[in-house]
């Protein structure tokens, strides 16, 4: 069964259980894919002023119809996500292909309730963040 890593960029942000319910949104849309949550080591203050979570999809996610699936899954959390706390802070999913190259950036920013979209799997100057498994 194909793998899709999910890793916050804090290990606590955002917060466990808010994490399991983005765990949760991504098993009910891809639901032939297991999903594991990696955490990285500690460091700084383990908070930023904006939320990124990054997923790594399997090569049989990349397929037009399957990624789709994937970004309207995690659209909608996001939304749900930042109407529920208020938008206090803008808030990141980024999607990459198995190769680790960027596939998708979904955001919402502070005051807007619109999930913006970035598409951009052909730059080269973008950071190349491989899963650390644990």
């Amino acid at each position: 069964m194909d793998t899709i890593i999910v890793q916050p960029r804090y290990p606590n942000d955002p917060l466990p259980a808010v994490m399991a319910t983005f765990v949760r949104a991504i098993s009910e849309a891809a639901t032939d894919c297991d999903v594991v949550t990696v955490l990285h080591e500690p460091h700084g203050h383990q908070i930023s002023p904006h939320e990124i979570i990054f997923v790594w999809v399997p090569a049989a996610i990349t397929t037009a119809t399957g990624i789709m699936v994937i970004v309207d899954r995690v659209r909608k959390w996001l939304k749900d996500r930042h109407r529920e706390d208020a938008g206090r802070r803008p808030r990141s999913v980024k999607l990459y292909g198995p190769d680790g190259r960027l596939l998708k950036i979904l955001s919402v920013k502070t005051g807007v309730n619109a999930c913006a979209e970035e598409v951009d799997g052909s730059s080269s100057d973008l950071v190349r963040l491989p899963p650390q498994r644990r």
